[in-house]
């Protein structure tokens, strides 16, 4: 599988808004060993509670958001042209801090974790011993 997914790297283009893209970005997060947690609709489908998917969110500890922007820019999601984007502007839940697209309408949010888990410690440290 993930050779399949590398050869669709290679040409550009992404896979369709499916499992395997959800697991091409959260592999990318692994590599780059930046903490993560997937949010938003997608993480409902997961759960198999039926709702829209129009893209993946996840949220990622304050320090490591630059990082993830550039690692799952460099997988292929592209960058906003924020002249007539509306993919940052949900009237349903709050707005990610930054996003990159996987189609012009579908959208990869990343989300701060001070800003949506805020009582939940970093998340780099959930194996360290309390």
């Amino acid at each position: 599988m993930a050779e399949g997914l590398r050869k669709e790297r290679d040409d550009s283009e992404l896979p369709p808004l499916d499992d395997r893209l959800v697991a091409l970005a959260a592999t990318r997060l692994d590599a780059a060993k930046i903490p993560y947690v997937l949010w938003g609709n997608y993480m409902l489908t997961i759960f198999g509670i039926p709702t829209v998917a129009n893209g993946i969110d996840f949220v990622i500890d304050d320090d490591f958001m630059d990082a993830a922007y550039d690692t799952l820019q460099g997988a292929g999601f592209r960058k906003c042209k924020p002249e007539g984007c509306n993919g940052h502007k949900l009237l349903y839940a709050p707005t990610p801090q930054i996003h990159l697209h996987i189609t012009e309408s579908e959208r990869l949010g990343l989300y701060r974790r001070s800003d949506v888990l805020w009582r939940l410690p970093n998340l780099s440290n959930v194996d360290a011993k309390t």
